[in-house]
């Protein structure tokens, strides 16, 4: 068995913001602007309309990734969209990237972001002073800012946080609308799972952003451990959908792998929606007609709870996904696998990963 991870094993790891969303609107490409200005000429967050602005906002400003230096390089690559069309010109064109460092996800945020706003100037206009760095079990970053001195021991405060949409949501009593914010009740919480649905089932990584504006004491020291940071009640603001390519030689490679007897996971920390979409891509998984399901897509919380017999079944199958899995969940998949006398092998990409590495018959940094 070879259990690998989706994001730049499977995939080319080259990231494309390609979509947003935000309360009954989808944004297909680059968000639009109020005015229209000079073509290369970057906006100020003012000539965007509500939510737009407060998406733009989060996106630039939780964001841990940076850009190297102020010109383009030289180094080019093209994207060729998978079956979900966007008007992006990087579905046609060559073109340059400006050079970051950070994590892919947030660098596609961030150069999205970038063709828009004046990134530098929407992040020093905020003073962080506190911030909770996204791992794979929170699977959410969080910031926050003091915005203002009240002058009476008081001070007002912006949190901002961006990470798994479904996640998030849980922590809003709001959604942003281009009217203001409303309760986010059932009609709205179903116009996000549909946008949410669209974006996943096409293979997209969707990344919510969520804010909330509060007053606490001007010499707080926040510190999760003490509970004092106010994670509820949040304004949910809306999504991005972030494409991420198959190599072109994954398929084949999977295709080769079987041939010679071996069976193929995918083990991933992205949501089932996704994980599923690019599994059919790379016909890793396939629905035949006339023949019954030689698959399952499982999601993180389920593999801790599953019985013996349950782990026998999954593993006569001739493909599993594994979604939204954390580091002891991916060391769990060794262990069952192991204990029924498979041979395997575990890519990994994190210092999270290495008891599964080190655990695996085969372990692949």
């Amino acid at each position: 068995i070879i259990a690998s991870d989706k994001t730049g094993t499977l995939t080319k790891n080259v990231m494309t913001v390609t979509d947003a969303w935000f309360y009954d609107e989808f944004i297909n490409g680059l968000a639009p602007k109020i005015r229209v200005t000079p073509s290369g000429a970057k906006s100020e967050l003012s000539n965007f309309e509500t939510p737009i602005n407060d998406l733009l906002d989060v996106m630039t400003v939780c964001n841990a990734s940076k850009f190297i230096d102020d010109e383009p390089s030289k180094e080019k690559f093209s994207i060729t969209m998978p079956k979900f069309d966007s008007s992006i010109e990087m579905e046609k064109e060559t073109m340059a990237r400006r050079p970051a460092s950070g994590a892919p996800s947030e660098i596609a945020m961030l150069r999205y972001a970038d063709q828009l706003i004046d990134v530098n100037t929407t992040r020093k206009a905020y003073n962080i002073i506190f911030e909770i760095p996204f791992n794979s079990k929170r699977k959410w970053h969080m910031m926050i800012a003091k915005t203002k001195s009240l002058g009476n021991g008081q001070a007002e405060y912006k949190l901002l946080i961006k990470g798994a949409s479904e996640i998030l949501v849980k922590k809003c009593s709001q959604i942003a609308t281009k009217t203001g914010s409303i309760d986010l009740d059932e009609d709205a919480m179903n116009k996000f799972q549909a946008a949410y649905e669209t974006f996943g089932s096409n293979g997209r990584r969707v990344i919510g952003f969520c804010y909330k504006n509060f007053v606490a004491e001007e010499n707080i020291q926040f510190d999760w451990d003490k509970e004092n940071v106010p994670l509820f009640d949040l304004t949910f603001v809306g999504v991005c959908a972030i494409m991420d390519p198959p190599r072109d030689e994954t398929a084949m490679a999977i295709h080769q792998c079987r041939t010679a007897g071996i069976k193929v996971f995918m083990v991933t920390g992205d949501h089932h929606l996704t994980a599923a979409a690019i599994a059919r891509e790379i016909k890793l998984i396939e629905d035949v007609p006339g023949q019954p399901k030689d698959y399952e897509v499982i999601h993180g919380e389920k593999i801790s709870n599953l019985t013996e017999q349950e782990w026998d079944e999954l593993l006569k199958k001739r493909a599993l996904v594994f979604a939204r899995t954390t580091p002891e969940q991916k060391l769990l998949i060794v262990e069952q696998c192991q204990k029924r006398k498979q041979i395997i092998a575990m890519t990994g990409d994190g210092v999270n990963d290495s008891p599964a590495l080190k655990k695996a018959d085969i372990g692949i940094a």
